[in-house]
Order: C-alpha cells, then structure tokens, then sequence
C-alpha cells in the first residue's frame, strides 16, 4: 500500500532543494514500521508474481523500507525495481538478504537518469527473503514499484561425465601370422601388426607407415607416430555452465525467464508483450515459450515464438500455432538468446 506521506514527502524534498533544510532531516522521522526489517511488509507471491508500491525519501524523513516475501519451492528470482522521481536524476537502490539476514544480492546506488533496477537470483532454496529499498544518498526520493517474479530452478543434467571407454583391444595374434596377413583374412578381425585394429605400442619395432598408439591420449584412434591428440571437450568460458564443450560446438542459448503483459491477434498471428526488453538484455533474434500453470516447467504445445521487436523494457514476440482461446491465461515464458559464436 502506499504511504499517505508520500506526497509531503515529495513535496518537503523540492522545499529543502531550493531550502538547503537537507541536513537538517534525518533519516527516519517520517517513516513506519517498514523502515526496521522486523517491520518489513509482506509481498504475496501469486502465481510466482508479487508487486509492491510505495516511497522513499531522504530528506522526507523516510529513507529506507523493507519488505519480505516466501518461497515454497526451489526458485530463480527476478526482482525489479523501478521508480518516478520528482525531478530527474535521483536515485533508489536495494539489497537482497535471507533469513539470516545475509546479503545475497546487492544492487548498488548509481547517479544518472536511470529509473529501473533488476537483480537476478539462481537457485533459491525454499523459505524467507527480505528486499530492502532505500533512497541511494541525501537528497534521493521517489515513488517506486517493486516486482518480484519467480520461477521453478530447472533441473540442469550433468553434462561433464567422463566419455565410454574403447572396447578392450584383441590380444596380440603370433607375429607369422601378421606378417602373413592372416589375421586380416581370418583371424577373427585382427590385422596386420601397425594397423588399425592391431596397432604398434610404444618402443615396438614396426614396418613403416604403421600405427601406434598414442600414450598421450590411449582411447584416440591409432595414429602415425607424431599426430597429435584430437581436440578434447573443456568448459567454454563464455558459459562454463553448459560443461565441456567440442571446440567447435557454440554455447547453448541461455534461458530467462519473463511474463507475458499484453496479448492481441495480428491476422493468423498472436503478438504477446513481454516484461523484458534490451534494459536486461534481451534483443531482436531470441526465441522463446509458454510454460502452463502457475509453476513448473511443461512447454504450453505450439507456443514456440521469436522476439521482433525490442524497447527498453518490454519485448514483442510473434506466436504462429496457437490462437487465442489456445494461448489462455498462461503468462510465464521462457526467453533464450542465439547461440553465442
């Protein structure tokens, strides 16, 4: 709810501007049971979606608030702050803390004509959490909206197992009959000695042009002396998340979650809205789904979409499989970005 003080406060924030009565305020004077984290007011997470609006204010005596929200499951979180100034420039800021009052986030104060923060938290164990919004330095207020969105943690499959071993090699065959090639004609598929399927060891005296096994890399195919190792898989710095990579695999897209605002048909087409834009890094190119429900991870069938258009922060995305009546009250989505080159 918001405050009742909020436009005296605002007001008392132009009169000490022009007054220079700022020092003279303390933090505190105006503010509720809100301003102390045992007061801190309750955000309801409907549908994994909480919001929130009230007001800060540094020289209105009301600097700093606090609220608190529930998880009942495992969850990444997405919480955004955004704010109207009553001139521009002024700054809000928050933290993110757990029941032991632990900062797990910290979005910190930034001057410019900014209006919008967002933190972003993966793998949010069941249980309390804590916001606290404040004005950033003396002078700072504003009237602002918390949002607060969560989202199931998906399941991330490991994928850095080790690779299958070779098959156990054949025992060497007696060196008449690989000399004679009879191996290769009817030795149960041994060959030749310097072969593919029975390879020279290291230190063994073989023919010229025969193939050894390579000590350095054992399970690789046998090579000429001298060939270095196939390229192995390694984590990719640009997203060690997605395990050990092939050299010339891309990273996978990465996924963000984000809630559909607006909905209309463009002839056969759906257009959705989407709270996300290029403020958090989304951009024209990434494609996305529908999840069903109010939690969980099922795709809504059909509801596959690509993102074309692209403003600060809202996107536009196309849907071409489903109508309306199909699409239904499903909000929550799932954006990814192109594969990284």
């Amino acid at each position: 709810m918001m405050k009742a003080t909020l436009r005296p406060s605002l007001s008392l924030f132009v009169v000490c501007a022009s007054a220079a009565c700022g020092a003279t305020i303390t933090q505190h004077t105006k503010s509720g049971d809100d301003q102390a984290v045992t007061g801190a007011k309750t955000i309801k997470l409907d549908d994994g979606f909480g919001r929130s609006k009230d007001t800060v204010s540094y020289p209105g005596g009301d600097r700093v608030d606090w609220k608190t929200f529930e998880l009942a499951t495992k969850s990444d979180v997405t919480i955004a702050l955004k704010w109207t100034a009553p001139k521009p420039g002024l700054d809000l800021s928050m933290n993110i803390l757990d029941d032991t009052y632990a900062v797990l986030k910290r979005v910190a104060p930034s001057k410019g004509d900014k209006t919008r923060k967002d933190a972003e938290l993966k793998g949010l164990e069941p249980g309390h959490y804590y916001v606290q919004v404040y004005a950033s330095e003396r002078g700072d207020a504003g009237e602002y909206t918390l949002d607060i969105t969560a989202t199931e943690a998906r399941v991330v499959m490991p994928q850095n197992l080790d690779p299958l071993p070779n098959p156990p090699r054949l025992p060497a065959i007696p060196a008449a009959v690989a000399a004679g090639g009879g191996g290769a004609a009817g030795g149960g598929g041994v060959g030749p000695k310097g072969s593919e399927t029975n390879p020279c060891k290291p230190g063994e005296n073989c023919p010229p042009g025969a193939l050894f096994i390579n000590p350095a890399c054992p399970t690789a195919p046998p090579a000429m002396p001298g060939t270095p190792c196939p390229a192995a898989a390694a984590l990719n710095p640009a997203c060690p998340e997605a395990g050990p990579l092939m050299p010339d695999q891309l990273c996978p897209p990465k996924p963000r979650a984000g809630r559909i605002t607006e909905r209309s048909r463009d002839n056969q087409d759906i257009i959705i809205t989407i709270d996300k834009g290029s403020n958090q890094g989304i951009g024209k190119g990434w494609t996305g789904v529908v999840f069903t429900g109010k939690s969980g991870s099922k795709v809504l069938a059909g509801s596959e979409f690509s993102i074309f258009k692209v403003t600060e922060d809202e996107s536009y995305g196309k849907i071409r499989k489903l109508s309306l009546d199909d699409l239904g009250e499903n909000i929550r989505v799932e954006l990814r970005s192109p594969p990284a080159p």
